[in-house]
């Protein structure tokens, strides 16, 4: 017991027990979904772009780019909001 109530004392405050708070599952989640909504969008870009009659490599690269930077931060926030009340 003196054990458990040293660690308790030496832990950062709002973290008496040392346990994760969940955030190690929410950015595991929103990493894999955005990692394959990332590679579905990958395929159909190049694929899309050639049916409209573009260069696929000539358009797949921006548009790739941006759209997994804008998916990867809107999952990321998106799941880190919905499971805000945790922290609060």
């Amino acid at each position: 017991m003196g054990a458990s109530a040293d660690h308790a004392a030496l832990a950062p405050e709002g973290q008496s027990d040392g346990h994760d708070d969940g955030g190690t599952e929410r950015f595991c989640v929103s990493k894999f979904v955005s990692v394959n909504l990332s590679g579905a969008a990958d395929t159909a870009i190049p694929m899309v772009s050639k049916s409209l009659g573009f260069d696929p490599a000539m358009t797949a690269g921006p548009f790739e780019t941006a759209l997994q930077d804008v998916l990867g931060i809107a999952i990321f926030l998106s799941r880190a909001t919905a499971l805000l009340h945790w922290l609060v």
